[in-house]
């Protein structure tokens, strides 16, 4: 019943056959429905059969991302699930989980506080960034910077500031990992909002009751000049808080009002709130452990990225980028994101040289997931598209 957000094939019980881990998700839910619980089936070499009590979370949740490592070396495949956001409530931050394995495909869910509470989770990543044999998570969401977790001998420790990542946040959709300077070592890359759609940096998010009914509220905020104006107008905030209705008489004084002047000082004292740093899509060069962020090609910004996928395709020894993306769930006083076709960006990237050609593929629609492989001695690009059919191009030396 619910929406089928993320899927892995893995090897989880030791047995040398893929088995096959599940997200559920979808804001349209209870927070306690069964829907949203994620499903674990195993392949018992003829047929799946879904697991009865795994995985084992002690809440539902409505999760975004499942992906695989053998994180503390003991020779099975354990997962790493981030949660998606409170399906009751968009905007406050959720957690990631590691599911360790006992090596018969039984998972138990670790209580992390370095996980607890990290965004809304829409992607991760496993990379031994410090090439020390352990193999490192980085995760990335919305409202929340890109995160950089080192394995230490199967301790995970945040090193994002380490980095250079501590003012990254923004409304990440997917990354991927890869050398593309062909330095020897990972160099990140993200799919963002874009700058084509109304999100800006030093934009922010507040969270709190405002009125005093016992239901938070979120107000997003564009930034001028020091101070935060809500986007919703005033009908539409009114409808969310009634109590501002004698306040606000008239749209003219609507329209002056910063979110200062609004709610009182013990009110904004009370918020949750979050911050967006950038909204390009970005690549960010690995230079000696530290991160520089590179925007990609204006092209790439015209509409949020939803899927990267990193291939050599034509054999030069460099890696090139595809990216896709657009988003049609958007109120109509913002218009949907609908201006990207799909693109490829073709290497080398250097650090001094990010901002190259862009060819479009041409692809209508909200692509969600691309991957490259090799079928009869042919490259192929496959591409999934939100409720449409799967898409197969073949590399012909160009497209």
């Amino acid at each position: 019943m619910s929406e089928d957000t993320d899927a892995l094939f893995f090897d989880g019980d030791g047995d040398g056959d893929f088995d096959l881990y599940v997200c559920h998700g979808g804001k349209a839910f209870s927070p306690y429905s069964i829907d949203l619980n994620d499903a674990y089936y195993i392949n018992n070499g003829t047929t799946f059969i879904k697991a009865p009590n795994s995985p084992n979370f002690n809440r539902t949740m409505s999760s975004s991302v499942v992906t695989s490592s053998d994180f503390d070396n003991d020779g099975d495949n354990d997962l790493f699930v981030g949660e998606r956001f409170k399906t009751n409530l968009y905007g406050l931050p959720v957690s990631g989980y590691i599911l360790e394995n006992d090596g018969k495909g039984n998972f138990t869910a670790q209580e992390n506080p370095l996980f607890k509470d990290l965004g809304m989770i829409t992607d991760a990543k496993w990379n031994d960034i410090n090439k020390d044999g352990w193999e490192d998570l980085i995760i990335v969401g919305e409202w929340m910077p890109i995160k950089v977790f080192i394995n230490n001998q199967g301790v995970f420790e945040d090193h994002s500031a380490n980095y250079g990542l501590e003012e990254s946040s923004g409304l990440w959709k997917t990354v991927e990992l890869k050398d593309i300077d062909g330095d020897g070592d990972t160099d990140i890359i993200s799919g963002n909002i874009g700058q084509n759609a109304f999100y800006e940096g030093k934009m922010k998010m507040f969270i709190a009751d405002f009125d005093g009914n016992g239901f938070q509220e979120q107000l997003i905020c564009k930034e001028r000049d020091g101070k935060y104006y809500p986007i919703a107008d005033k009908d539409e905030l009114i409808s969310q808080i009634p109590s501002l209705k004698k306040k606000f008489l008239y749209y003219k004084d609507y329209a002056r009002a910063d979110i200062s002047s609004i709610f009182s000082e013990e009110q904004i004292k009370n918020t949750y709130a979050a911050e967006i740093d950038m909204v390009e899509s970005t690549v960010f060069i690995n230079e000696n452990g530290k991160f520089t962020a590179k925007a990609l090609p204006d092209e790439i910004q015209y509409a949020p990225i939803y899927s990267i996928a990193m291939e050599d395709i034509n054999n030069d020894g460099h890696q090139d980028i595809f990216l896709g993306g657009n988003q049609f769930m958007v109120k109509p006083q913002f218009g949907r994101y609908d201006a990207s076709k799909g693109w490829a960006i073709f290497g080398p990237f250097t650090l001094e040289n990010t901002q190259k050609d862009v060819i479009p593929l041409f692809i209508d629609g909200q692509i969600r997931a691309m991957t490259w492989i090799d079928f009869e001695g042919k490259k192929i690009l496959t591409i999934g598209k939100n409720n449409e059919e799967v898409l197969f191009y073949a590399f012909k030396n160009n497209f």
